[in-house]
Order: C-alpha cells, then sequence, then structure tokens
C-alpha cells in the first residue's frame, strides 16, 4: 500500500478515541509512532517496519491488533 495519505486502510478507517487509561494511552502511543512509520516510509509497509525496527510480520500482527482494539 503506497502513496495517498500513508496511513494504512487498518488505522484510516479506525477512529480512535482519546485515551482513558494506561492501556488505552499504550496503544494510542503505538497507534502514532505506527503512523509516522508510514508517513515516514511513504505508505511502505516494510519501510515501516524498518523505520519501527520491527519483523514486516509483526507490524502486520500490530496493525490488527490496532484495528480490533488490541495493541498492548
Amino acid at each position: 500500500e503506497g502513496g495517498g495519505d500513508a496511513l494504512p486502510r487498518e488505522l484510516a478507517r479506525s477512529a480512535a478515541p482519546a485515551p482513558e487509561g494506561l492501556k488505552d494511552a499504550v496503544r494510542a502511543y503505538k497507534r502514532r509512532l505506527v503512523e509516522r512509520a508510514f508517513e515516514q516510509s511513504q505508505g511502505d509497509h516494510e519501510g515501516a517496519a524498518r523505520v519501527l525496527g520491527v519483523h514486516p510480520k509483526y507490524l502486520y500482527k500490530l496493525l490488527r491488533d490496532l484495528r480490533d482494539g488490541g495493541g498492548d
């Protein structure tokens, strides 16, 4: 997924409510890190994983968890 607004669909379509507790704050922080990584890599998944210092498969899992309300 490249170009455009540089955010993967998983993040772009899910609303991020204001953090209410530690879990929500950690999830919001992870979300911001992932968003910045995709911006820096112009929407390239492998590039975003490199920016974050994680394996691309882990980034897919993290995106799924963030989309589904997890990410802890």
